[in-house]
């Protein structure tokens, strides 16, 4: 039995070895213990170097195999589509209260740290052609996720990151700017982005301002300032969910 278990176990490791993830998984190993090693001998810049690679690691993974992770992850749904787990965990993810929720802890985090982001979301009116113009990434809506692509030294911290059908369906997407003089003369351009969205389209975006460190709302070609995440959490859920399909 012990030489069974022992067999399965190889196996295993000699698969994960042959992966094309294994580097990266050697690389976060490295990249977590040299930041252990600097919090415990108090080694600011190796623990700041490391802290960053942790951060991109995950956004340089799903840019470069989106298509493998969402294969893996259509196959792991279909072998567990009948289960519990499945049913309780990936479509909870899925959820419209649960989506809110990933969006507004993100968009709070970051406007804590004056890190400023897009957050749009597709409704009626597809966006499939500023989708195809940015980087693809269909990927599950996390809080993680989403601050680890605003951040300012990853690659895809430009522009705005599109929600269609629940998921991020592509990061660095850039939308024109509204022509209303008003915004070009209160605001910069990520807002006024933002605004040129909503006029042409149903959209709506959440705009963080790495400036003032508010967070805004665009919607039919105005801008509304969210005081608390609370407030943003009700406004999302009555303009990006409640009209749906209506």
């Amino acid at each position: 039995m012990r030489v069974k278990i022992t067999n399965g176990i190889s196996k295993r490791l000699k698969a994960i070895q042959r992966s094309r993830v294994f580097p990266y998984v050697v690389f976060g190993a490295v990249l977590l213990a040299g930041y252990a090693a600097g919090r415990l001998f108090a080694l600011r810049m190796v623990t700041s170097i490391s802290r960053f690679g942790m951060e991109i690691l995950p956004v340089v993974l799903v840019v470069l195999h989106h298509e493998e992770i969402s294969g893996a992850m259509a196959s792991l749904g279909q072998r567990l589509s009948g289960g519990l787990y499945f049913s309780r965990h990936f479509s909870r993810l899925n959820d419209s209260e649960e989506l809110v929720n990933e969006v507004v802890v993100a968009a709070s985090a970051m406007a804590q740290r004056h890190v400023g982001g897009t957050i749009a979301f597709e409704r009626r009116v597809g966006l499939r052609t500023d989708i195809e113009r940015g980087v693809a990434v269909d990927a599950v809506v996390t809080a993680d996720l989403i601050q680890s692509i605003f951040n300012v030294q990853a690659p895809l911290h430009d522009g705005a990151i599109v929600i269609s059908d629940g998921r991020i369906a592509a990061a660095r997407v850039f939308f024109p700017m509204t022509a209303n003089p008003r915004f070009a003369r209160d605001y910069g351009s990520r807002h006024q982005a933002a605004v040129g969205l909503t006029e042409g389209s149903d959209a709506i975006a959440v705009v963080i301002s790495e400036q003032r460190g508010t967070i805004s709302l665009a919607s039919g070609g105005s801008l509304e300032e969210v005081s608390t995440p609370d407030q943003l959490t009700v406004k999302l859920h009555r303009l990006v969910f409640s009209r749906r399909g209506r």
